[in-house]
């Protein structure tokens, strides 16, 4: 197989700002070289940023909806837990902290409101104090103790993304030693921040 610098040339096309990207041994042309592998935007930024928003907007749509026609807590719950959660997730996972962290905050509020309208059905709480209540620390304290259990994204994207990075090299590296090489000599230059 050839390099993949020899299989394909990107080159901005005249006056304008779309990249396009020819494919050297057969000299086709592709004016939009982006596309969705299991359900991760792949291309240039643009692209990526279209498909994410779309992504978050619509997690975010549906908690809404969630939380604005439901009335029973459990339900709206494992809804959001088992439905919405993990086409997030799988974003904070696979695609780069600086394309989907300014997408958390939107998503984060819509949960936050979705747990505060949960809070007040399972035991009705005075406006302030619920607002109090989410704020601290139920919010995040695990469900086994009586929490909702909910980091909120954009508390955890880049560890996320680190975390499905290496768990993907993992199994890099079980498949060929070469990869096993490039990231140990890349990892002995890297340093945590102090």
């Amino acid at each position: 197989p050839l390099p993949a610098a020899e299989c394909s040339s990107p080159f901005c096309a005249a006056g304008t700002s779309r990249w396009i990207v020819r494919h050297l041994p057969t000299g086709r042309v592709y004016r939009d070289p982006s596309l969705v592998v299991v359900g991760v935007p792949i291309g240039h930024s643009g692209h990526v940023t279209r498909r994410l928003r779309g992504a978050f907007g619509s997690s975010a749509g549906l908690l809404t909806s969630i939380t604005l026609l439901l009335q029973d807590p459990q339900c709206m719950l494992l809804l959001a837990r088992c439905c919405v959660l993990p086409q997030v997730t799988h974003f904070l996972r696979t695609c780069l902290p600086m394309d989907v962290w300014p997408l958390c905050a939107p998503f984060d509020g819509a949960m936050l409101r979705l747990l505060e309208r949960a809070a007040h059905l399972r035991a009705p709480l005075p406006p302030d104090a619920a607002a109090v209540v989410l704020k601290g620390s139920l919010v995040q304290l695990p469900l086994r103790h009586g929490g909702f259990g909910f980091t909120p994204t954009a508390t955890v994207c880049p560890a996320a993304f680190m975390a499905g990075s290496l768990f993907a090299l993992d199994a890099l590296c079980a498949v060929d030693r070469r990869w096993q090489e490039a990231v140990q000599a890349f990892m002995a230059g890297v340093t945590a921040p102090a």
